[in-house]
């Protein structure tokens, strides 16, 4: 078998599906280390002990784990299970889901290659997908059913092992068992802040898959005083337009409650485009000219364009719409607001998958809408 601890330092964060390719190793990791665990990962792949085909049944302890197994034509399979002749491919997937052509070239090589196979995919949502052979499973359910065994073993080490693995699954957001209508009471307690660090993962997850392998980084905003935000910008793509900064997170999503914001007597979702912020650190020569151009790019019905006093948490600020003859002001924190936040149910959070494609699906439109901001001239070095 390979060893787990050398396969993962063929990952680092930030590379192309990092993220699930770190999920493969860890979950291939607890299949090698535990043999009781890897009887009950392949009863749950089949639906229960009773379905598991014999030759996998009787030699359970030879089964050969592997990853990244490479097909005919250069093609990789996530997890290959191999024993008396039988094989089992999982196709994991975390955020994306399948494709038909993924899983036909799959098919194909275990066609070429085992009489006896089976194909499994291992996704985090029900997205609409059917393919003739691979089966569907999900992250949540193997979750219960870790969880379940690390609870339940009588051997320390193989329970230890597999709550660490449970607790990987959900700091990482590729399971979710958090109860998100307490982000309702957002600012008056833990299980609200944990809630919105979940549904910032699934925002996350959702923009950056919208782009594919575009560029784009991320931060997150949490000052005492303040919202809580997730921001979004290019990694050096907005360069020709706001020039060089310390930060390029211009699209800004704050999450606001009547115990952060006391004006919202709600739970409410606030979009920004935050086209000059004195803590961006990009040349005010070059802001100072092209601020016009840019507010003027964005739809009036759909934005409102203003500014609010420089180092001043928003929501005690006077906001000052935008004047075309108005003096501009270095100190000044100029913005281009949603007009229309998000204001969401409790009902909306028992749907979270939905709430952050919504909420993704405007970040993006955000994110697009920068992108067709015109260039300005740079200032000479």
């Amino acid at each position: 078998m390979q060893n787990p601890f050398s396969r993962l330092k063929h990952y680092r964060p930030g590379e192309n599906d990092s993220k699930e390719n770190h999920a493969t190793e860890s979950l291939a990791a607890c299949l090698v280390l535990s043999e009781d665990f890897r009887e009950i990962f392949i009863a749950f792949l089949f639906g229960g002990a009773d379905r598991v085909p014999e030759q996998l049944a009787k030699n359970d302890a030879e089964i050969e784990v592997e990853t990244q197994h490479s097909t005919d034509e250069g093609k990789f399979l996530d997890i290959l299970l191999t024993a008396e002749g039988y094989a089992v491919v999982v196709e994991v997937k975390v955020g994306a889901s399948e494709t038909e052509a993924q899983l036909d070239n799959y098919e194909h090589w275990l066609q070429e290659h085992y009489r006896k196979w089976s194909l499994f995919t291992l996704v985090q949502r029900d997205a609409p997908f059917q393919h003739r052979s691979a089966q569907r499973r999900f992250w949540a359910d193997l979750y219960a059913e870790a969880d379940r065994f690390a609870t339940d073993s009588k051997n320390p080490t193989d329970g230890a092992l597999l709550s660490c693995f449970c607790n990987y699954l959900t700091t990482e957001g590729i399971v979710m068992n958090t109860d998100f209508t307490k982000l309702m009471d957002y600012g008056k307690g833990w299980a609200a802040e944990q809630a919105l660090s979940g549904l910032f993962n699934e925002i996350e997850q959702n923009v950056l898959q919208r782009f594919g392998s575009e560029p784009l980084n991320t931060d997150r905003f949490e000052p005492k005083g303040w919202p809580p935000a997730l921001m979004f910008g290019r990694n050096g793509g907005w360069e020709g337009i706001f020039g060089k900064s310390v930060t390029n997170c211009k699209v800004t999503l704050w999450c606001c409650t009547s115990a952060t914001v006391p004006s919202v007597s709600a739970c409410e979702f606030h979009l920004w485009v935050q086209v000059w912020n004195p803590w961006h650190r990009n040349p005010w020569e070059i802001a100072a000219g092209a601020l016009p151009a840019w507010f003027n790019h964005f739809d009036e019905q759909s934005f409102e364009k203003g500014s609010y006093p420089k180092r001043s948490p928003w929501p005690r600020c006077q906001w000052t719409p935008w004047n075309t003859s108005e003096t501009l002001d270095s100190e000044s924190w100029y913005c281009v607001k949603l007009r229309r936040p998000l204001t969401v149910t409790v009902e909306q959070l028992e749907d979270i998958e939905c709430l952050s494609r919504e909420l993704a699906g405007r970040v993006e439109g955000c994110i697009k809408l920068v992108d067709g901001l015109p260039n300005i001239p740079q200032l000479p070095a």
